[in-house]
């Protein structure tokens, strides 16, 4: 595997004041919203070893390493990726 020097994409402006991608403000008819849980398949041990303690709201389930679902809540409601099963 090659490491990039720099990141694949190039980003550009009109201006210094100019909001670059992903920082940019975005109201949405949903309102706020947050990933709320995170399921992920993996070695339970080896994800504990790797995130320490942590408040983080993650569901770890045994199993091949792999996200399994990400629940997004918003004002109004709960959007799940993936698998549902926990």
């Amino acid at each position: 595997m090659r490491l990039l020097s720099s990141p694949p994409f190039r980003s550009s402006s009109s201006g210094p004041t100019d909001p670059v991608p992903g920082q940019s403000s975005v109201r949405h008819p949903a309102g706020t919203s947050k990933i709320s849980r995170l399921v992920l398949d993996e070695d339970p041990g080896r994800l504990t070893g790797w995130l320490g303690d942590h408040q983080l709201p993650i569901v770890v389930r045994e199993g091949t390493p792999a996200v399994a679902a990400i629940y997004i809540s918003s004002d109004v409601a709960e959007i799940v990726f993936g698998s549902v099963d926990t």
